[in-house]
């Protein structure tokens, strides 16, 4: 991953000159970020068409969120097993992107299942036309629906 990104911003610096808006954490963390969106509407696509499939042609705006909100519960309860398998993953860079990316895929699905930290909070806050402090390498906030605190894991 690393290497692609390296490569890309090569690319951007050769190609407009200078170097690009975003330093090389900022570009790996929208990677992460546009590549867990995009899975995430994958995920709840597939359950949305597996859940017609099973039940048929859903008729009424009633039964339509409700297939929405069915294919969206199933996609997030898919993603926690492997959100659990990562968090057993020895300390290091792998495991935090790996969190991180499960993490975004579930909370792009669901939006109230990572609760961040108050630092992370008031940087959305704050005058986007001001530099901030660099988005952090790992995920310090918690997940409720699980009870856990991300900040206490190794």
């Amino acid at each position: 991953m690393k290497l692609l990104l390296e490569n890309w911003r090569k690319y951007l610096i050769k190609e407009f000159g200078g170097s690009p808006a975003m330093n090389p954490d900022e570009i790996e963390e929208n990677e992460i970020s546009h590549a867990a969106d995009r899975e995430g509407r994958d995920l709840v696509k597939n359950f949305r068409r597996e859940i017609k499939r099973d039940s048929g042609r859903v008729w009424g705006d009633e039964a339509v969120d409700r297939l929405e909100e069915e294919a969206k519960a199933k996609a997030v309860k898919s993603v926690i097993p492997k959100l659990m398998a990562a968090l057993e993953l020895p300390p290091g860079e792998d495991k935090d992107r790996e969190v991180k990316y499960l993490v975004y895929v579930a909370a792009s699905i669901q939006h109230d299942f990572y609760e961040p930290p108050p630092e992370e909070k008031a940087a959305f806050a704050a005058d986007p036309s001001q530099a901030g402090p660099p988005a952090p390498s790992r995920l310090m906030g918690t997940i409720p629906s699980l009870n856990i605190d991300l900040g206490e894991i190794e």
